[in-house]
């Protein structure tokens, strides 16, 4: 049975950095809908503001869901789909594009504080750790996607799901530390101590 890993949370919740480390450890083929509105962008197919608009946000997902995901499950791969998914209805459209297909749905829900989130957010607007080689447009505040996000649910189509906390997430982001740097690390402090 192929599997759908989809990543579930707000804005700066830490999806993209686990996403990466599920894609790898599981062996399904991430498909980020950042990086297909970059591409879109940098293609001259969407502008930087257009693109975050809903009708932007609508082209992003048809490609994510109706071209990639739907290609991909043919041919037999596991994926891994990283947005926001937040609410049932941003939810739906996947489980209809695959509806074809005898597939396995696992929501990874991040658990990740609103101050934890707005901290990260921040590091974005002063151009830190911001995907994007420009400023984001922002519509919704914190607040508001907290406000929109709707908990994953087997009833509405998953198999199963699975809550990352913050805890997990700093766990992943550790062991994803390159090997120089993990044993720069032990030669600091030799005996473990």
């Amino acid at each position: 049975m192929i599997k759908v890993h989809i990543m579930v949370g707000v804005s700066a919740s830490g999806k993209t950095t686990i996403s990466k480390t599920i894609a790898k450890k599981e062996k399904a083929i991430r498909l980020s809908s950042d990086e297909i509105r970059l591409d879109l962008i940098n293609k001259g197919v969407l502008d930087k503001e257009s693109a975050f608009t809903p009708d932007g946000h609508a082209v992003v997902f048809r490609i994510m869901y109706y071209l990639q995901a739907k290609q991909l499950v043919r041919k037999g791969n596991d994926i891994l789909l990283d947005a926001q998914q937040i609410r049932l209805s941003d939810r739906q459209g996947i489980f209809n594009a695959l509806k074809e297909f005898d597939c396995y749905f696992i929501a990874h829900v991040m658990m990740t504080d609103k101050a934890e989130c707005e901290r990260r957010y921040k590091k974005r607007d002063m151009g830190e750790d911001n995907f994007y080689p420009f400023q984001v447009p922002q519509r919704k505040t914190m607040d508001d996607r907290f406000k929109m996000f709707v908990m994953p649910t087997k009833e509405e189509g998953f198999d199963e799901i699975r809550y990352i906390t913050e805890e997990e997430q700093n766990q992943n982001f550790q062991k994803a530390c390159s090997p120089s740097l993990r044993g720069a690390e032990r030669r600091s402090n030799p005996t473990g101590a």
